[in-house]
């Protein structure tokens, strides 16, 4: 809220100043200028609008259906508790790669750069969304990248040392997060391979993914090898996580065992209360998450009518 007030105020150096508002400039925004009930009701309104904007379109069935209302259930809480300790970053990046999504099956790509800029206005891990605007068309990446780029060089350019200070990470090593698994100090600084292999990793994974399999599976991969490679361990890492993981199990119409997985590397994440199940549970969970996406090619043929312009021709896409 400090933070979201020095914005407001016309203060281009906050993230320089103050780095540990981790957030992007419309989260800020949201936080300082919103009343806290009317922060947490907005949180809440969003919610319906975002199942009903990925999870509705994949109801096809009665099997599908029941699925869709079991699944829903452990989005609920993370989401809740969002809202309860006023991340509207995350929130924001949620309901903007379920509008990137949502708008890549109606091909309507003005849309796609719309929510693509919500969520990079959020927080800038929405970069890893990227992939799935440049395998649409290298020029909707282009104009993504272009107009959240506007959004964040301001700051940069008012203090660029700092910016990148900021942006280099504030949290310390845990013992349960990877880098304290690989025997990086607790309370030591962020290591100075992390963020650059979060971002190359995770675009990499996003590209291969989504090229191979689905949209959903690639931001399923993307964002879990980002919580995987976090030095602290922390439950909003996994907020997206479940609600993309439902996404994928919805499209395969079989289980909910990559939304149940996405959960416990939630709720193992508050490490107060499970300290010895973090590094036992939540790791191995988070690396499944990303194995399991990276599986042979799905395909099958649709009706041609069905498809998104661009795929009409080619007669095979990933399963819908």
């Amino acid at each position: 809220m400090t933070a979201g007030h020095a914005l407001l105020s016309g203060n281009l150096r906050v993230y320089a100043e103050m780095p540990e508002a981790q957030m992007g400039p419309l989260a800020l925004v949201m936080v300082a200028g919103l009343p806290r009930w009317a922060l947490v009701g907005l949180l809440a309104v969003g919610l319906p609008l975002l199942l009903r904007l990925i999870v509705a379109p994949l109801v096809v069935d009665r099997r599908s259906t029941l699925l869709a209302m079991l699944g829903v259930l452990p989005v609920l809480y993370p989401w809740a508790m969002m809202g309860i300790t006023g991340h509207a970053d995350d929130a924001l990046v949620f309901l903007g790669a379920a509008g990137v999504l949502w708008r890549l099956r109606q091909d309507r790509d003005g849309a796609v750069c719309f929510s693509f800029v919500i969520a990079f206005a959020g927080k800038p891990t929405a970069i890893l969304l990227l992939p799935l605007l440049f395998i649409r068309s290298p020029r909707l990446a282009a104009a993504g990248l272009a107009l959240g780029g506007a959004l964040w060089a301001p700051f940069a350019l008012a203090d660029f040392k700092g910016f990148l200070v900021a942006g280099a990470g504030i949290t310390t090593v845990w013992s349960d997060g990877l880098p304290g698994l690989l025997g990086y100090s607790m309370g030591s600084a962020y290591p100075v391979w992390d963020r650059p292999l979060q971002l190359v990793g995770g675009l990499a994974l996003c590209w291969y993914v989504a090229r191979r399999r689905t949209p959903a599976g690639a931001v399923l991969a993307a964002f879990a090898f980002r919580a995987l490679l976090e030095p602290t361990p922390l439950p909003a890492y996994s907020v997206i996580l479940v609600l993309v993981a439902l996404v994928v199990d919805l499209q395969r119409h079989q289980s909910l065992v990559l939304t149940a997985a996405a959960f416990l590397t939630w709720w193992v994440s508050h490490a107060y209360l499970y300290p010895h199940l973090v590094a036992a549970v939540r790791t191995p969970l988070l690396m499944l998450l990303v194995v399991s996406q990276l599986g042979p090619r799905l395909s099958r043929r649709v009706a041609p009518e069905k498809l998104p312009a661009k795929q009409a021709n080619a007669g095979h896409v990933p399963l819908p």
